[in-house]
């Protein structure tokens, strides 16, 4: 699970989260980069590739979202 609150602001390519809260302590007051494609109905957003909290490898978080059309 990554969690964290507070506002963003957004550029042609990418979005900027400012952390006002975070599970992790160390992003507290820190700005997270996230690149964004919008594509139709999905949206895709990616981390910059970092070092994972977990085991120490290098990667980046890639999360995909899709709108779903109402039912009729």
């Amino acid at each position: 699970m990554f969690a964290y609150a507070g506002t963003y602001s957004r550029e042609p390519d990418k979005v900027v989260h400012h952390i006002d809260n975070s599970w992790n302590q160390i992003w507290n007051g820190t700005d997270q980069i996230r690149f964004y494609k919008l594509a139709g109905n999905t949206l895709t957003i990616t981390s910059a590739r970092a070092r994972s909290p977990y085991d120490g490898q290098e990667g980046q978080f890639v999360l995909v979202w899709e709108k779903v059309e109402e039912a009729r």
